[in-house]
């Protein structure tokens, strides 16, 4: 998991940063860092050569004050909440923007099971994460089911025989091993906080 974050404030050393999941669990990211910096562009990764340090609004990639593995084998799905606490007064910023990536390993992947490109199409889902072409028979009393990421072509040939059933859509694929998510805020209105 690695998290970006994007903002201004006069004086990071007032923020602390944390990260919680849709089970509850929290991570405090970063605590009061870098007095006499302003704003803040960084990635956090556990993975990163540096341990976090000053500057925190150069872009750069280090590892957060606790790590983001806390997180591992939770669900991903439900709300991820970052809460940003200003420690002192007189002083502002705004949350930008910030991105989280979530890389999860699965097991077999069905993502990748094509329909044969001809003869029988035996009863089932068949799911990839590009294009299915096929010239394939579906024979009754069979209920098939394509789902591809980009494209669905049936070819010359292809046939779905009455009293069968066939389904197609063109959708992303719900598991993939090693598969990141990105979940990107980009489009919310800046927060304010001080």
């Amino acid at each position: 998991m690695n998290i970006t974050l994007v903002g201004t404030h006069t004086y990071v050393g007032d923020l602390v940063f944390t990260l919680r999941s849709p089970s509850g669990t929290t991570v405090t990211l970063i605590t009061e860092q870098c007095t006499s910096a302003d704003n803040f562009n960084i990635k956090l990764d556990d993975q990163a050569a540096n341990a976090l340090a000053c500057p925190i609004n150069a872009g750069n990639t280090q590892r957060p004050q606790n790590p983001l593995s806390i997180f591992n084998n939770e669900s991903v799905g439900g709300n991820w909440i970052l809460s940003i606490s200003d420690v002192a007064q007189d002083d502002g910023g705004q949350l930008t923007s910030w991105a989280l990536e979530i890389c999860q390993e699965g097991g077999a992947s069905n993502c990748s099971t094509p329909p044969p490109a001809t003869g029988t199409i035996a009863a089932g889902t068949y799911q990839v994460s590009s294009t299915i072409s096929t010239a394939g028979k579906i024979f009754s009393p069979s209920t098939v089911v394509f789902k591809a990421g980009t494209s669905i072509t049936l070819t010359a040939g292809f046939e779905a025989r009455a009293g069968s059933t066939f389904t197609a859509s063109i959708e992303a694929c719900a598991s993939l091993n090693d598969e990141t998510v990105e979940v990107r805020t980009t489009d919310v209105v800046p927060q304010n906080f001080c």
